[in-house]
């Protein structure tokens, strides 16, 4: 995932052929399907450097949108999406040298 984004592959019934990807800026380390909004939406959370941050990647028709979620001092090695509180709100957890990280969405 370095580099160029996340590569998009599809099969036919007998090989896999690639689709497309996502275009992401600076050095994607680790990604991860969750519905971080809480709006029952999955969308693709991924950890990065050079931006150091977590993205958010949603697909919306045709194309896939990316924003950052956060910037964060240090690289992001994980990326985590849940309840980590049982209260019914998933959020989305990074992890960098500088701490791990809990984000929301309002």
């Amino acid at each position: 995932m370095r580099a160029v984004g996340i590569l998009e592959f599809h099969c036919n019934g007998l090989q896999w052929i690639r689709a497309g990807n996502i275009s992401l800026s600076g050095e994607t380390l680790d990604a991860v399907i969750g519905a971080g909004q809480n709006d029952g939406a999955n969308r693709r959370y991924f950890g990065r450097r050079m931006p150091n941050g977590v993205g958010e990647a949603t697909f919306e028709g045709e194309s896939w949108q990316v924003a950052t979620v956060a910037d964060i001092g240090g690289l992001v090695s994980q990326v985590r999406v849940g309840d980590a509180r049982g209260d019914g709100i998933n959020r989305v957890y990074a992890s960098s040298p500088a701490g791990l990280y809990q984000l929301t969405h309002q």
